[in-house]
């Protein structure tokens, strides 16, 4: 009997054992990575998409991409950096071999040739300098490697060239206004979905930020009426429409560069460059001495022409519908006359119409109103409700240009 019960206390212990050992060389469930499963296109909410870093959730069968209220960009942006740079003026040309030069502008002096590369100094309007070699940006911008005297000593860095004037300094030419060229043609429609993958994705782009207020009238300043009208768009168009991702380059009040202004205008198209765009409007209000009424777009010239003109005369007639004035598309050739495409004419004097265009990035800028003539101020901007509808009417736009099908109720 006692032979009996060591036995079975034996085996009992055993088999505790084998259980345990078993229960330890188990996965708990979820740990072990599952090739077959994909990751879902869906993207995941972000207070600020300039800056954030994408994410996936798993899903066991692909799913079309949900707009949510502020989608992740695809890919993370340059950071910016918010160092201010010393200002300084050359004080003569340096002792060295190359073609002489004055700036006729403030500009960056940067450790490499492009807008988003580190600033050292601001060189004041008339610094000299030796022009050593030139490069392009990745933007196609021209940009001059050269040397320059600062407090005594030769450094070497990096200006944009059409804010250089070779030789003797000559004339800047003249600033030109935007040129009226009227209604495009609105039968283009479908042209982008550029990655085909079925979802079409709007970058868009709420005009100026933080330090940088836009025009001021009537107790009311631009950057906020654009936020507005971005964040109507957005809604409308992620609310009503199937197949449309929207991004916004900016969802608070903020600047996109904490230090530069016209760096800002660049670090907008990025955004729309890492988010994939298919299209990128800018949105603003105009203020030109109260003297005119209505909406204009500011489109691009070269080969996106024709489409900017499209997707901003769109706009432009639903603006139209809300009894806003239509004045027409314009465009504006660059103030320097070393900015020029292949073709020889003169690259667009918008910088965000440019850098898109040059991203294949089909884009316009839309002045929804005079905000400084009082007629069209209280009859289209005084209000948050009015502002909605403007982006309603830019929403509407941009889905019939895109051929968005309306959701399903």
């Amino acid at each position: 009997m006692n032979r009996l019960r060591r036995g079975l206390e034996f085996l009992a212990v055993t088999t505790v054992v084998i259980l345990v050992f078993l229960a330890c060389t188990m996965v708990s469930p979820g740990t072990e990575e599952e090739p077959s499963v994909r990751a879902s296109s869906t993207p995941v909410a972000s207070a600020t998409p300039a800056v954030s870093t994408p994410t996936s959730t798993p899903s066991p069968e692909p799913a079309m991409p949900t707009p949510r209220c502020t989608p992740t960009p695809r890919n993370t942006p340059t950071p910016v950096s918010s160092y201010t740079p010393p200002v300084r003026k050359g004080s003569k040309y340096a002792d060295v071999e190359g073609e002489r030069g004055v700036l006729n502008e403030r500009e960056y002096f940067r450790t490499a040739p492009g807008r988003n590369q580190p600033r050292v100094y601001r060189l004041e309007y008339h610094t000299k300098l030796v022009i050593l070699d030139q490069y392009k940006s990745e933007f196609n911008e021209i940009w001059y490697r050269v040397a320059v005297v600062i407090d005594g000593k030769t450094e070497y860095g990096f200006v944009q060239a059409s804010s250089v004037d070779l030789g003797k300094a000559k004339p800047t030419p003249a600033r030109t206004g935007p040129t009226s060229i009227g209604d495009g043609d609105t039968s283009i429609r479908h042209g982008e979905d550029r990655d085909g993958d079925g979802v079409y994705v709007v970058v868009l782009d709420p005009g100026h930020g933080g330090l940088y207020y836009g025009a001021s009238h009537f107790g009311a300043i631009e950057k906020n009426l654009n936020l507005k009208v971005a964040m109507a768009c957005k809604e409308h168009l992620e609310s009503t429409y199937e197949n449309v991702l929207v991004y916004l380059t900016r969802d608070s009040d903020r600047s996109i560069d904490p230090v530069s202004e016209v760096d800002d205008l660049e670090q907008r198209v990025r955004v729309a460059i890492d988010c994939g765009a298919d299209i990128l409007v800018s949105m603003h209000f105009d203020a030109d001495g109260g003297r005119h009424r209505g909406a204009e777009g500011l489109v691009t010239k070269g080969a996106l022409n024709e489409k900017s003109m499209a997707l901003s005369s769109l706009i432009l007639e639903n603006l139209e519908k809300l009894g806003i004035e239509n004045l027409g598309n314009h465009k504006r050739r660059s103030e320097r006359s070393r900015y020029s495409y292949p073709d020889g004419d003169y690259m667009d004097g918008y910088l965000i119409n440019r850098l898109a265009a040059e991203k294949g990035i089909v884009n316009c800028i839309i002045e929804h109103a005079q905000m400084d003539n009082e007629q069209d101020f209280y009859d289209f901007c005084d209000t948050d409700e009015k502002l909605k509808k403007i982006g309603i009417a830019d929403a509407t736009g941009i889905a019939t240009y895109l051929g968005l099908s309306r959701k399903t109720q």
